[in-house]
C-alpha cells in the first residue's frame, strides 16, 4: 500500500483494498468448498514456460487426475504417480523411474498439485485483481502471495470461470524471471477412478530402470 501521509487520504484506499480481499476470500472459499466436494478431478491443459529476458517461450500439453491427496500427472515426457505416501517419477524417454517418499511441505504448491485446492488460506495472502475475459470466458482474477519467503515464486494468479468457478488459468511468477502458465482446456470431476491408477506398476514398462531413493 502507499506510504501513509494523511489519514483522510488513506481511508478510501484501505477500504477498497479490504473489500477486494473479502471478495477474493469469498471466491476462494466457494472454489475450495466446491472442489473438496468432488471425489475425483481430471484436467487437460497446456503448460507454457516464458522468460522474456532470455527470449524463451515453450509450450507442452499435459493432463492430471486427482483423487483426494492422490494424483497422476503426465507432462513433458514425465509421468508422476503419487498414492498419498509414495511418489514415482517416470521418465518416458529413458524408461527410468525414481521412487521417494516426500515429506509434508517438500516442493510446495508447485510440486503437489493437490495442494492447489486446500492451502490458500493457510500459506497465502490474497487479493482480488479484476474481472476480465480470458479465452472468451468471463473470469475472476485473484493473486495469491506466499507468506513464506523460502518458496521460489512470488505470485500465483488464478483465473476462475465466473459462472462455474472452475479454473481457467493458473499462472506462477517465479523469482528467477520465469513464468509458468497452465491453460485449462478440459475440466471434469467425479469420474470413476480406481486407486491403482496412482501407483506405478513396473510390469507395464518392460526393462524399466528403478531408482529407489527412499
Amino acid at each position: 500500500m502507499k506510504k501513509i501521509l494523511f489519514l483522510a487520504l488513506l481511508l478510501i484506499p484501505v477500504f477498497a483494498f479490504s473489500q477486494k480481499d473479502q471478495r477474493a476470500k469469498e471466491i476462494l472459499d466457494d472454489f475450495s468448498k466446491k472442489t473438496k466436494g468432488y471425489k475425483t478431478m481430471y484436467s487437460e491443459f497446456s503448460f507454457t514456460l516464458e522468460n522474456q529476458q532470455e527470449n524463451i517461450k515453450d509450450s507442452h500439453k499435459g493432463k492430471i487426475t486427482l483423487k483426494g491427496r492422490k494424483y497422476v500427472l503426465d507432462l513433458m515426457g514425465t509421468v508422476i504417480y503419487f498414492n498419498g505416501k509414495t511418489k514415482w517419477t517416470y521418465l518416458k524417454e529413458a524408461n527410468e523411474v525414481n521412487i521417494l517418499e516426500p515429506k509434508e511441505g517438500d516442493g510446495g504448491v508447485l510440486d503437489n498439485p493437490a495442494k492447489l485446492f486446500t492451502i490458500y488460506d493457510r500459506d497465502f495472502k490474497y487479493k482480488f485483481k479484476e474481472e476480465t475475459t480470458l479465452n472468451r470466458i468471463p473470469v475472476f482474477v485473484i493473486d495469491l502471495y506466499p507468506k513464506s519467503l523460502a518458496v521460489t515464486y512470488t505470485i500465483v494468479r488464478f483465473s476462475f470461470n465466473q459462472k462455474t468457478l472452475e479454473p481457467v488459468q493458473i499462472k506462477y511468477f517465479s523469482k528467477d524471471g520465469n513464468r509458468y502458465t497452465l491453460d485449462i482446456k478440459k475440466f471434469d470431476h467425479d469420474i470413476a477412478v480406481g486407486d491403482e491408477l496412482f501407483t506405478f506398476s513396473a510390469a507395464k514398462y518392460p526393462g524399466v530402470t528403478v531408482n529407489d531413493l527412499r
